[in-house]
């Protein structure tokens, strides 16, 4: 799983600096569980949703992580990191991949979106 990302940084900014200790520790269960805290106290921070769906990622919890990615980017959040990270989460569960082509469409370079990509394209066949 990817380490701090740009996207992360921005949250090891604010006031959930102990999750994003964990996280970058890869301790994605505790990181998971301090944004849980944090999201009861501050449910409008949306960086929060895909700070946690990036850890579930990490965990290997796919479907839980399109959960708190789907929240974030449907409550307003607009960065193509997390879009990124819901493409990773659709293509290991074979879904659709509109966040590829939405992480593409707003610039997203990072070369695991084109993985993502010809994963997709290898998964139809």
């Amino acid at each position: 799983c990817q380490k701090a990302t740009e996207m992360d940084s921005k949250v090891i900014a604010g006031d959930i600096c102990k999750a994003s200790e964990h996280f970058v520790l890869g301790q994605y269960q505790q990181a998971m569980e301090c944004c849980e805290k944090e999201i009861e106290r501050n449910p409008e921070q949306l960086e929060l949703y895909v700070f946690k769906g990036h850890a579930c990622l990490c965990l290997g919890e796919n479907q839980r992580a399109l959960k708190y990615l789907d929240k974030g980017i449907q409550m307003g959040y607009e960065d193509p990191i997390a879009y990124l990270y819901k493409a990773v989460a659709q293509t290991t569960l074979e879904l659709n991949q509109e966040a590829i082509e939405r992480a593409v469409e707003m610039g997203l370079t990072d070369p695991q979106i084109y993985g993502c990509k010809g994963q997709a394209l290898l998964n139809l066949g």
